[in-house]
């Protein structure tokens, strides 16, 4: 296993394959353990790389996450950027991992070359999305098989790995990223389920068609059935879309939210 060192703490990463590297950004309350049974789409074209971001999975616990959570782990992700000196980075952030890959660019445009955001909560998080994680939080923490699989993914800190981490996101939830995504230079492909439960369907037309505005270089695929992350619900049919999207000579079409 592997790790690098992040102001004084552990941080772990794997990689798989050779090639531009491809970076999986796992969302909130998980980790990078759900790419992999995906990795073999991938891995004999790009360098796949996972890394649990700091306080999850393998990496090094901790008693609290600051407040501007997301910014916090771009950074984490740069310092491996420039320690293993990745060039040309293709990022795949999902949910809470898509803020993190969108602010990984913003922060540093000259090593990203493109990035997907799956189920992408846009320019700040909505009421209603922070009321919905608020519910959705108190269910998982008071399910039996909830507690059973954070407590798989994140050891015996799971209870205040996850109530920290809920807490960052509430209080930071309006305010997530480096820059104005205006100024967003890689190329962005949002993805999402149309049946996903997690997010009301007007999420999607609403919100992606305004980044569509916003943000130069911006492409919409959603999947009309599945359930939330596309990037998992629909394995095969979504790495076709990457490798389309990461092609260097070849357009994505875009599609809008009808």
């Amino acid at each position: 296993m592997s790790y690098f060192n992040f102001m004084g703490h552990e941080i772990f990463y794997e990689e798989f394959g050779m090639g531009d590297p491809l970076i999986f950004l796992h969302g909130n309350a998980s980790s990078s353990d759900v790419f992999k049974p995906i990795i073999d789409l991938y891995k004999d074209d790009f360098k796949v790389v996972l890394i649990d971001f700091l306080g999850y999975g393998k990496s090094e616990q901790i008693d609290a996450f600051p407040l501007d959570i997301w910014a916090y782990e771009a950074a984490q992700v740069l310092e491996l950027i420039h320690i293993k000196d990745y060039r040309d980075v293709k990022l795949v952030g999902m949910s809470g991992g898509a803020i993190v890959a969108v602010n990984i660019a913003l922060k540093e445009p000259g090593r990203i070359h493109k990035i997907i955001a799956d189920n992408f909560q846009g320019e700040s998080s909505s009421p209603q999305f922070l009321e919905s994680l608020a519910l959705e939080r108190r269910k998982l923490l008071s399910s039996i098989p909830g507690k059973f699989n954070l407590r798989r993914i994140h050891g015996k800190k799971w209870h205040t790995t996850v109530v920290n981490e809920t807490k960052a996101i509430l209080e930071f939830g309006n305010t997530p990223y480096f820059d104005d995504l205006s100024n967003l230079r890689a190329p962005l492909l949002l993805t999402g389920c149309r049946d996903d439960q997690r997010i009301r369907k007007c999420h999607y037309i609403h919100i992606y068609n305004c980044l569509l505005k916003k943000v130069r270089h911006t492409s919409i695929y959603l999947f009309k059935n599945g359930k939330y992350p596309a990037v998992l619900a629909h394995p095969e049919s979504f790495s076709d879309l990457a490798y389309h999207f990461f092609d260097d000579d070849d357009t994505i079409q875009i599609y809008k939210v009808e």
